[in-house]
Formats: structure tokens, C-alpha cells, sequence
């Protein structure tokens, strides 16, 4: 604990070896508690294996850093044991796929996170070749200290906060494959959905991703796999080619009490989308605000959609839904939303049997307990309209 070592105000070029692990510009392999260590107001550029790598070091301090044109993850914490290092006002550039190392860093990320239990506040991350920022979190940990007794994807978050990505060309954010916080994160196991209530024994923690700003990347601003108890909150997100914010699938926390979208922007075409983007990657072919998750429980709040015109659409349904084998009725909420310059609102795709439930009106204008679900014909009684150009589907009062 009271060795220090301390990188400040330097210029680090052309370092790092690629097919060398452990080569890197800077590097904290196997330190332990760095508490009297940091890396500040550095520039390191035009690297051969990363910028800065933690592994097997806590309570690290990687401050005001500008990294740029570095092959491979750049910000790197390795196995999944690092923990209360803190990240913040650092600037990632350019970040470059490699094939010398890792199979991810064939798409790499500005920020690599595999633990959650570090603080990243204030960081940058544009123009990757892979995401800005990448929550890989591993069941147990990997590599050198695969024998430690931890289970990164069921850690609660330390912090995540007023982080900015854009320019990237996957996702800005990127959340794979699962992150289930809990009270025993050893316990998170993806069999919930077989169990009633499984969280009652041990009862999920919440993550919030706040203030987090993701623009102009190629694939999706914010995206996520498998979610547990994670929060988005005050999220922002504009000029994403494909989606905006995209969840695969819930069922690891209680339904309708925990997974949310709140007081957050999503916006589809800015004046300044045709500077980043050139064709859509999207599922459907079209700018999607919001793709909702398989199995029932989101809930978004307090969220305005703006700019979806044309075969855009700010809500739309499902992802990663198996047509064949999913069962289907998933129902999600709705609440204090507002539209403008939105032509569809929603959108079901296969296998249409989606039901988005209105809490307070903002979403169908029919007032409180309104529905919004593909047509079908038993569900054709006098409560509900077909509305098909702005709903995709019936709109039901209460």
C-alpha cells in the first residue's frame, strides 16, 4: 500500500508490442491496492497494444488522460478483479481494431470494463472501430486470475456518470452479455424466469447509468444484452444510424419495479445526421428511437422522441425475439412521454404480439390504463381502434 507509482504530463508514442501480452504503454499488472498511484494528464498516441492496462491493481487513478489512435482497447481492466479504480476526464480517439490480441479487440472499446465496480465519470470516447464503451462482464473472472472467487456480471455498479460517446462505429455504450446487480452476485443466475420471485432470496441492486450522451454511432447508442436491475437515467441519444437505445432481454429482477428509461431524449435525425451516417444498419431498415425487450417489465418514463419521420419510428418491437418458440404477450409501460415531429410512434415487429400499456395517456391520447398491440382479430372489440400509419396496430382506452 505504500508504494506509488505516479505517470504525469507525459508523452508516450509508438509504445506496446502487438501478440505480447502484458506489452503496453502503461501497465499495472498484479499491483494490488494502488491508493497512492495515479496516470495524469498524459498523451499516449499512435501505440502498437493499448494505452493503459489494470490488471490485478484496485483504487487506481487514470485522470485528464487524451489516448489516440491506440490499437486495441485502450482503457483496458483485464479479468474481471479490478475494483475502486477510478476513471474520469480522460478522452479516448480513434481507437483501432488489432488482431494481435484479444478476439475482442477485433472490435475494440475506448473503455473495456470488466467489473463494475470502478468509477467512470466524465470520460470520452469517439471514432472507435468497436464501441466507446463496453461493459464484457464474465460470470467469473478470466485469465490470470480465473481461481478468485468473484462474479463480475452479478456485481453492483460503483459509478457511471456524465460519460460521453459518439462517432463509434458498433455502439457507444454496449452492455454484453448479462449484468444482473444482486445481493450475492454469485447467485445471479440466468435461470430467474424459471423460478417465481427468485429475487426475494436475493434481491437485485440497482445500476444507474446516468447522464450518459451517445451520438452519431454507427450502430446504436446505448445497447444491452441481458439486464438485471439497470437504470437509464437522463440518458441522451441522438443520430444513431440504426437505434437509439436498444434491450434484448429482462426477466432477472422484478417486472415493472426495476429496469427503466427515465427523463432521458431520444432523437432520431438532428441537422447533423447526414455528416455521420450514409445508410441505415438497422433490423428493419429504419432509425428506431427505442427497441424493447423480450419478456415483460420496462418501464420508461419521462422520455421525449423527437424527429422520426418517414419510415422511422421512436417505439418499436422486439428484440431478438425468436419467431418461432417465443411466447410472446410481453407488455412493457409508458408514461409522461412526448412526441414531436414523430409520424410512428410504435412499431411491432415478428412476432407482433407485443402490449405497450399506457399509464397516464402520453402515449395514445385515450387518457390513463390505455394499450397499444398488433391487430388481431379477437382483439377487435368497440374499446379499440385501428390506428395503422401512427401505431402499427390496435389503440385500446381502458
Amino acid at each position: 500500500d505504500k508504494a506509488a507509482l505516479r505517470i504525469e504530463n507525459t508523452e508516450i508514442r509508438r509504445a506496446g508490442q502487438g501478440f505480447a501480452v502484458g506489452r503496453y504503454p502503461i501497465s499495472f499488472f498484479n499491483v494490488g491496492t494502488a491508493v497512492h498511484s495515479y496516470v495524469r494528464g498524459n498523451s499516449i498516441h499512435h501505440t502498437y497494444n493499448r494505452a493503459v492496462s489494470i490488471h490485478g491493481t484496485t483504487h487506481l487513478r487514470i485522470l485528464n488522460n487524451v489516448a489516440y489512435l491506440n490499437m486495441g482497447h485502450a482503457f483496458f481492466i483485464a479479468d474481471g478483479v479490478e475494483i475502486h479504480n477510478r476513471l474520469e476526464n480522460n478522452v479516448g480517439l480513434s481507437t483501432v481494431s488489432s488482431f494481435s490480441l484479444l478476439m475482442s479487440d477485433q472490435q475494440p472499446a475506448t473503455f473495456f470494463i470488466t467489473n463494475p465496480q470502478n468509477t467512470f465519470k466524465n470520460n470520452r470516447a469517439a471514432g472507435s472501430d468497436g464501441h466507446g464503451f463496453w461493459f464484457s462482464l464474465s460470470d467469473t473472472p478470466t485469465g490470470y486470475f480465473s481461481y478468485i472467487q468473484t462474479c463480475p456480471s452479478g456485481l453492483p455498479l460503483e459509478e457511471f456518470k456524465n460519460n460521453v460517446a459518439h462517432s463509434n462505429r458498433r455502439d457507444g455504450l454496449d452492455i454484453f452479455r448479462k449484468w444482473i446487480p444482486s445481493t450475492d452476485p454469485c447467485l445471479a443466475s440466468e435461470n430467474h424466469k424459471e423460478h417465481d420471485n427468485p429475487w426475494l432470496k436475493n434481491p437485485s441492486v440497482p445500476a444507474n447509468i446516468e447522464n450518459m450522451v451517445s451520438w452519431g454511432n454507427r450502430r446504436s447508442g446505448i445497447n444491452a444484452l441481458k439486464l438485471g436491475d439497470v437504470r437509464f437515467v437522463n440518458a441522451k441519444v441522438a443520430d444513431n444510424q440504426g437505434v437509439g437505445i436498444a434491450i434484448s432481454e429482462l426477466g432477472y429482477s422484478a417486472s415493472f419495479t426495476s429496469t427503466a428509461i427515465s427523463n432521458s431524449v431520444i432523437i432520431g435525425k438532428t441537422d447533423n445526421y447526414d455528416k455521420f451516417n450514409t445508410k441505415s444498419t438497422s433490423a428493419t431498415g429504419n432509425v428506431i428511437g427505442l427497441l424493447t425487450p423480450k419478456y415483460d417489465g420496462l418501464v420508461v418514463s419521462n422520455v421525449r422522441f423527437y424527429n422520426y419521420e418517414q419510415t422511422a419510428v421512436a417505439i418499436y418491437s422486439c428484440s431478438r425475439c425468436n419467431v418461432e418458440t417465443h411466447e410472446g404477450a410481453n407488455t412493457h409501460q409508458f408514461g409522461k412521454l412526448k412526441f414531436t415531429n414523430v409520424v410512428r410512434r410504435t412499431q411491432f415487429g415478428e412476432p407482433r404480439n407485443d402490449i405497450f400499456q399506457d399509464l397516464d395517456g402520453t402515449l395514445t391520447g385515450n387518457g390513463k390504463g390505455g394499450w397499444v398491440t398488433p391487430q388481431y382479430p379477437h382483439l377487435q372489440v368497440p374499446e379499440c381502434k385501428l390506428n395503422s400509419n401512427q401505431y402499427d396496430g390496435l389503440v385500446c382506452s381502458n
